[in-house]
């Protein structure tokens, strides 16, 4: 034992040996050794740190994916938001209280989501862009996969939007993010 320790014997004398000395000494509750031998100070802390550094990645990396869901489409409102929709108001999200309506400002505003996943934005009947879209599952809780799930509507991979259909009025909203509102109407 007096040889291992004697050969375990090592002095952290450079600041970033030091560091990582006193970071193994906090992490593992246990005085860092004093090494003589650099090849194997290099063993030590090497193990160390893929304990401190490699353990938790792999937790988080753990909860991350188990977290993820595939995503579904859903058949009935897949084909309920094909279509065109006139915009009637758009509510600002957040502090402000602001709502923009063709009125006031001096423009109207189409939408028309087809069935091979593309929306196109028209305003006073100028296609102004056309963009992917896809509604998918997100889960409530991603921390919990057995979580209920809410369909949302992502356009051009941005940030998913809730969404609802009823009595031929689309909402799409962005508010858990202080995002706004959007209110359409099917056109006839």
């Amino acid at each position: 034992m007096p040889e291992l320790a004697s050969l375990l014997k090592f002095q952290c004398n450079h600041f970033f040996k030091q560091r990582v000395c006193n970071l193994i000494e906090l992490k593992t509750k246990r005085p860092m050794p004093s090494v003589q031998n650099p090849a194997l100070y290099r063993t030590i802390v090497l193990s160390s740190i893929t304990k401190l550094i490699a353990r938790p990645m792999l937790v988080i990396v753990f909860f991350i994916s188990w977290g993820c869901s595939p995503s579904y489409e859903s058949p009935d409102l897949s084909s309920q938001i094909v279509g065109e929709w006139d915009w009637i108001k758009t509510e600002a999200g957040g502090w402000s209280n602001q709502i923009q309506t063709p009125a006031s400002e001096g423009h109207t505003e189409v939408i028309e989501f087809k069935n091979t996943g593309y929306i196109d934005t028209f305003t006073d009947s100028r296609l102004i862009s056309t963009q992917p879209y896809k509604l998918v599952y997100r889960l409530n809780d991603p921390i919990n996969p057995q979580s209920d799930s809410t369909l949302v509507l992502v356009i051009d991979e941005g940030t998913p939007g809730f969404f609802s259909i009823s009595n031929d009025t689309l909402v799409i909203s962005y508010l858990y993010v202080d995002g706004h509102t959007s209110f359409y109407k099917r056109k006839k």
